[in-house]
């Protein structure tokens, strides 16, 4: 998921970290925001891929192209909801200068980064359960 965000950034498409983001969100500075957001973003996402597993599993969807596929909603889903969720929290909060007018930017960003999430928790599920 990061690495898509990285890339995002690295061809200019978007400006901005979204670790850095996400942790200054709850820090309000830049001092150790990459760190808290790197540890939530890690935590989370630990958090749910055995969701995403469970899901998949419990409608079947667990070959390969619909798991891809299926990962790939699931991850659009979660994506858009979690971006809603974040825009809204840091709606009225003062970003760092970075991020100033970034927001929409960095919610798309954030959204593709749950895309490619999704596509390789169900490409992994695939992978796993037909190994």
């Amino acid at each position: 998921m990061y690495g898509v965000v990285r890339v995002l950034n690295r061809f200019g498409w978007v400006k901005g970290d979204i670790i850095l983001a996400i942790g200054q969100i709850f820090l309000h500075r830049r001092k150790n925001a990459f760190g808290l957001g790197l540890l939530l973003h890690v935590g989370t996402s630990l958090a749910f891929a055995p969701i995403y597993l469970l899901i998949l599993s419990k409608t079947g969807f667990v070959v390969f192209p619909v798991a891809l596929m299926v990962g790939t909603f699931l991850g659009l889903l979660h994506g858009i909801f979690v971006t809603l969720a974040l825009v809204w929290v840091s709606s009225d909060r003062p970003m760092l200068p970075e991020f100033t007018g970034a927001r929409l930017p960095l919610a798309v960003m954030h959204c593709a980064g749950h895309i490619a999430y999704g596509a390789v928790v169900g490409t992994t599920v695939a992978w796993v359960m037909h190994a």
